[in-house]
């Protein structure tokens, strides 16, 4: 299946791999238990650079996530841990 993939593909596509690992019986989606753990083990630095701000209160939301808003999530505490190591170098 990854036959033919950049190394950028391969990196997606484990991410798929990696919430499918977490999602229960055949869904494809995270209940919120299952979303917070995948954060949390899988990311730890990320989840605990996001919680004192908006974005921590997403993560604890009573909701499922597909994997396109676990993708997103990710993606966005990735800038924040991003930008609080590099002091704020997105900011203006």
């Amino acid at each position: 299946m990854d036959q033919g993939l950049t190394s950028s593909e391969r990196y997606i596509m484990n991410l798929y791999r990696i919430f499918r690992n977490y999602s229960l019986g055949t869904t494809v989606v995270l209940g919120e238990k299952e979303f917070r753990e995948l954060v949390r083990s899988e990311f730890p630095n990320f989840y605990w650079e996001v919680q004192e701000i908006p974005l921590g209160s997403l993560l604890n939301e009573p909701k499922d996530h597909s994997f396109e808003e676990a993708l997103d999530m990710i993606g966005q505490m990735g800038m924040v841990y991003y930008k609080k190591m590099n002091n704020n170098a997105f900011e203006h």
